[in-house]
């Protein structure tokens, strides 16, 4: 991966970071349940464009990383059009 990419990742993973914990800073409930998934790592895998990212939740939000060294506790896949139907639908599955 060359370095030009490699920032570009880094910046996007900061950004994604950046706009989830003030999503969760509207909400002190889901920010409460987020929380109580510290400690946990959630790999996010999207398979068309290939992506892939690390959700990292602690007691005062989350960090967003394109790498992590363990196994992840959780790994949810799919194609971006996936991601994007689960986000718009109206009755969110549990």
């Amino acid at each position: 991966m060359s370095e030009r990419v490699s920032s570009l990742n880094t910046a996007a993973m900061a950004g994604l970071a950046r706009a989830i914990n003030a999503a969760l800073g509207m909400d002190s409930r889901t920010q409460e349940s987020i929380g109580k998934l510290a400690g946990k790592v959630l790999k996010i895998e999207i398979t068309v464009p290939e992506l892939c990212a690390f959700v990292i939740p602690g007691t005062a939000g989350v960090r967003v990383a394109g790498h992590h060294e363990e196994r992840p506790d959780c790994t949810v896949s799919g194609a971006s059009s996936d991601f994007i139907a689960l986000l718009l639908a109206a009755d969110k599955p549990a």
